[in-house]
């Protein structure tokens, strides 16, 4: 997410590793994805934390040598910075020097949050065209998709060949993921001497429609997961002439983490964690003697491992840890758990 001050490389996969720094490198990248070149620029150390902005409004520049990244290459060239602080962005025209781009979060004097937006006038008087009309500036945002569009436009009115360098990342993934269910249930009423009743285990479908958000750091490997899926568990059963009826609906909504481990350029490992919610829908159960027939929402956890073979489908092995579903106050506990193969197609 930041740009570095040093890269590790190696010449083929299993070849020592070699690290180069600020120092010893003018540029290095890869082919059609990305590039960074070695600058010395002024750059802005302003603290960008809303809670601790300064009064001032103007950058507060020092000299420093870094690793630019290469946005567009071309008669005007545009280049990014991100610390811990904040992206900045820079720029050049017909190879002269590399600027910053001025803008400035700041307080004034009545405490109020204003910016310092001196950029759009710096790119008006520089990037001069009779096709470029005031609008194209008066609007502009500090953001690299508008300032990208800006700079390829430009280019494109000089017939100048440009390439930019922003690879277009997935932001999100759709799949459906119908599976089965391996539940397992037991009551256990309370008061001394009860002994838990258990429920044959029980397979069931389940369907779910998962929403992946792929996170924009560490090479894509962490990524958050949502995932509404229906399910259910019906069952009976009878101990000491008590009779159990159990019909189980719900829509749960795992919320979690996953992260990749690529096995290669296209087949990758994943885990996954996270919490569950859930949804009762039309569930009831009838317990003779002494138990409410009361069935309330109920959270629990959920581990997943998963293969997934670069295309379009993947499988999980997910485990869910046992939730209580029987209503606070009742006479009985209850411990559901299940055990799910879920498969995956990607419809998005």
């Amino acid at each position: 997410m930041k740009n570095p001050s040093d890269f590790k490389y190696k010449k083929i996969e299993n070849s020592e590793t070699y690290v180069h720094s600020l120092n010893e490198i003018l540029e290095f990248g890869v082919y059609n994805e990305f590039k960074f070149i070695r600058a010395k620029v002024k750059v802005d150390k302003s603290n960008f934390n809303t809670s601790k902005l300064s009064t001032n409004k103007e950058p507060e520049y020092i000299d420093t040598t870094v690793f630019l990244k290469v946005l567009i290459e071309g008669k005007a060239k545009l280049f990014s910075f991100t610390d811990s602080n904040s992206t900045k962005f820079f720029y050049s025209i017909d190879d002269i020097e590399i600027k910053p781009l001025i803008y400035k979060k700041y307080i004034n004097k009545e405490n109020k949050i204003l910016e310092n937006k001196r950029f759009r006038l710096e790119l008006k008087n520089n990037l001069t065209h009779k096709e470029f009309v005031t609008q194209n500036f008066q609007d502009l945002e500090y953001r690299k998709k508008e300032l990208i569009e800006l700079f390829s436009k430009y280019n494109e009115l000089f017939n100048s060949d440009y390439k930019i360098f922003t690879t277009k990342n997935e932001i999100i993934k759709i799949n459906i993921r119908p599976g089965i269910n391996y539940s397992t249930l037991k009551i256990q009423p309370n008061g001394q001497g009860n002994s838990s009743i258990n429920f044959d285990s029980k397979f069931s479908l389940r369907i779910g429609l998962e929403a992946e958000f792929i996170l924009p750091f560490n090479n894509n490997k962490w990524a958050i997961i949502v995932e509404p899926t229906l399910v259910s568990f019906k069952g009976e059963n009878i101990e000491s002439s008590s009779q159990l009826n159990i019909n189980y609906r719900s829509l749960e909504i795992p919320v979690g983490l996953r992260y990749n481990f690529f096995l290669n350029s296209k087949d990758k490992l994943f885990l996954n964690t996270g919490f569950v919610f859930d949804l009762i829908n039309n569930s009831t159960i009838q317990i003779d003697n002494f138990a409410e027939g009361d069935i309330t929402s109920a959270q629990n956890f959920m581990f997943g491992l998963g293969f997934n073979n670069g295309k379009k489908t993947s499988f999980e092995l997910r485990y869910y840890t046992g939730k209580n579903i029987t209503k606070t106050g009742a006479t009985a506990q209850s411990d559901l758990s299940s055990l799910s193969l879920i498969l995956g197609y990607r419809i998005f």
